[in-house]
């Protein structure tokens, strides 16, 4: 149990250091709303700053709703995380995984907007006519943490045979 604790808090930390050195180079080389190819058509480095979440949301909102909703509880959902994470100790591996990756995402965010008063986003994908969001690191350890859990949810849905009646 300890070993897995020790190697999963590596993990979050490894996750948010390599978030926060990334971001912090990308505003070092790159202006805001400025982009560099780096598989043109496809993969870009940009450097965007995000005052609300995914797409925008909130990001016109009041401050004070804004510091409640993207500061206050993301504070509270990682002391969540890290009691959860404790539990899952215990449990199914994947469990713990979930937990890990999403707390170094939410962890990485939240040091962003209680330092600069937002998020840095610096990944942008295009394939053909879409244009993915804008996107780090953090997000991209809380989206595959949640993947996870969709992944489980339909394996549990549509392979694990119904219970029968008694």
């Amino acid at each position: 149990m300890m070993n897995r604790f020790w190697k999963l808090l590596l993990l979050i930390v490894f996750i948010i250091l390599t978030d926060q050195f990334a971001k912090a180079a990308i505003q070092t080389h790159l202006s805001v709303g400025d982009s560099e190819a780096v598989w043109d058509g496809i993969f870009y480095i940009s450097h965007l700053c995000n005052y609300g979440a995914l797409m925008g949301f909130l990001s016109e909102a009041p401050k004070y709703l804004r510091t409640f909703v993207f500061l206050y509880m993301p504070i509270l959902a990682a002391l969540l995380l890290i009691a959860m994470l404790v539990m899952s100790l215990k449990q199914r591996f994947y469990l713990s995984l979930i937990y890990s990756l999403v707390l170094a995402g939410v962890v990485s965010n939240t040091l962003d907007r209680a330092t600069l008063g937002y998020v840095v986003d610096w990944i942008s994908i295009k394939f053909g006519g879409f244009t993915f969001p804008t996107f780090n690191l953090a997000d991209a350890s809380i989206a595959i943490g949640i993947g996870i859990i969709l992944v489980d949810l339909l394996i549990d849905l549509f392979l694990k045979a119904p219970p029968k009646d008694a």
